[in-house]
């Protein structure tokens, strides 16, 4: 049957016909023939020409008045016909909206992204667990000893669980804010072009940092009664670099690209600003005496890994009895150079942070385990509120990775990315040179991830010049990226990098502590 385009509420059945009747002319159409019953004789064509006309004239007017009424006139005759043929014509005319009823159909089913987050969040509240007698032994040896100048509370599980559920409640009421504004991640045009083609992905708010990142440093605040200067200051630069980020995330959903927002130059410019003043904070921390005296020495516990390796081996030594076959080497670098290294960490994690949130949940999961790691390595040396602050700060990414995991509600953008990041590398600056080598242990990750890239670009360039035509090592940097391209789901990205986290988190304090 062909559409048939006239006013709405005019539609009636007579029979098995469908009938349309224009009530200012008292036509009817009935199938392809047209009846009138008030034609003037057959021998005055000149009236019946004019009437005619004037019939077609208000049938034209009908059909204009139909378009300003679309969807009540298609219910109309969607009632009145009953008929698929008639729906299927008109929806193919040109006159009408055109309606994409993709944008309506539900997305696919996801699973695994809901028990990824369980694995994370009980494995490590359960290592969290098991901390608790030798944080409060920890805790309290520091204090007496006047490494810490204030008195924690509580254990390091409900430091964890208090910022779990601090987080994982204000990042749910900042998603559905930005829900409402309708300020929605832009997708990179380099990246895999399923992101890019997600009905879910495109529609997905940004800037979640703003959110959990200050949950977390209020918690460790809490925790440790803001009377350790440390923590101040690592807070401080956490809360500066999620500044950088959120003034980048914005930019871009303003501009509603992905290349908007800050430029890197100003961006790296800001990132080393900060922490360069963190740790000359910091040094003028230690050199008064109002901290600790930070170490200026690197340690690297290889002592540990080779009596492992020969323990494995040759079964000769019991591991972690420092049998001389290898032992740690000290690296003291002095004032100067320890602080350079220590605002190139900061600076560096925050970009390699940011480099690996390109997959749902994966730099929130990553970042979790790496700061539980960095939270034993300082209790363990014990500066116990840097310990709560890294805890704190596990269970803040755990808890908006209750929202970010696959299939993510939202993203952390820059503001997260950037200020978990720094807030790693001023960590393990505040506590000295014994957690410099076990944070990058911790964080081989989120290496792996930058060293891709540069692999990446580097070797593309050398075979332009040589050959005239660049190649890739990698089908995309980052490495996540080329898992994706590979056939891997982003679960099953997530899942076994999280993996290789928490081996390298568990070394990480392994060559710590021995």
């Amino acid at each position: 049957m062909s559409a048939i385009r006239v006013a709405p509420s005019v539609c009636r059945r007579t029979g098995n016909e469908f009938v349309v009747s224009n009530r200012k002319t008292s036509q009817h159409r009935t199938g392809h023939s047209w009846n009138n019953s008030r034609l003037l004789p057959e021998s005055n064509r000149r009236w019946a020409s004019r009437a005619r006309r004037v019939s077609e004239t208000k049938t034209r007017a009908a059909e204009t008045d139909a378009k300003d009424s679309f969807e009540e006139f298609q219910k109309a005759l969607s009632d009145a016909a009953g008929e698929d043929t008639f729906q299927n014509d008109f929806q193919q005319d040109a006159n009408y909206p055109d309606v994409d009823l993709s944008d309506f159909d539900p997305p696919p089913p996801v699973k695994g992204g809901g028990v990824l987050l369980r694995v994370v969040a009980f494995s490590l509240a359960a290592w969290c667990h098991a901390l608790a007698p030798l944080g409060g032994k920890w805790g309290a040896g520091a204090t007496a000893n006047g490494f810490t100048g204030v008195s924690l509370f509580a254990t390091p599980l409900q430091w964890f669980g208090v910022a779990f559920i601090t987080s994982a409640l204000v990042s749910g009421v900042f998603c559905r804010f930005m829900n409402r504004k309708r300020l929605f991640q832009p997708i990179r045009e380099e990246g895999p072009s399923s992101h890019k083609d997600s009905r879910t992905k495109t529609k997905t708010p940004t800037a979640g940092g703003v959110a959990f990142v200050p949950a977390g440093c209020l918690v460790a605040l809490f925790f440790t009664k803001c009377g350790d200067p440390a923590v101040n200051a690592v807070v401080a630069v956490t809360l500066a670099f999620l500044a950088i980020g959120a003034v980048d995330d914005f930019g871009k959903l303003k501009a509603g690209a992905n290349d908007s927002g800050l430029k890197p130059r100003v961006k790296f410019t800001a990132q080393c600003a900060a922490a360069t003043a963190f740790v000359c904070l910091l040094y003028f921390l230690s050199t008064a005496g109002i901290i600790r005296e930070t170490s200026t020495t690197v340690s690297f516990g290889f002592g540990f890994v080779m009596d492992f390796v020969a323990q494995m081996v040759f079964g000769a030594t019991r591991v972690g009895s420092r049998s001389g076959v290898v032992q740690d080497v000290f690296l003291p670098l002095g004032g100067f150079l320890f602080y350079a290294l220590s605002a190139f960490a900061i600076v560096a994690e925050s970009n390699a942070v940011n480099v690996t949130d390109g997959v749902d949940g994966l730099a929130s999961s990553l970042c979790a385990i790496a700061f539980v790691g960095l939270g034993v390595v300082c209790l363990a040396g014990g500066a116990a509120s840097l310990g709560a602050f890294a805890i704190a700060m596990a269970g803040a990414s755990c808890g908006f990775l209750v929202i970010n995991r696959h299939p993510a509600a939202m993203f952390m953008g820059d503001a997260g990315s950037l200020s978990l990041g720094a807030a790693l590398g001023a960590t393990a600056a505040a506590f000295g040179g014994g957690a410099t080598f076990p944070l990058f242990v911790s964080t081989l990750v989120f290496v792996a991830e930058v060293v891709s890239v540069i692999l990446q670009v580097g070797w593309f360039k050398i075979t332009k010049k040589s050959t005239g035509k660049g190649e890739r090592l990698f089908r995309m940097a980052p490495l996540h990226h080329h898992l994706e391209l590979g056939g891997w789901g982003e679960v099953r990205v997530v899942a076994t990098m999280c993996a290789f986290g928490a081996l390298a988190a568990v070394l990480g304090v392994a060559v710590a502590i021995g």
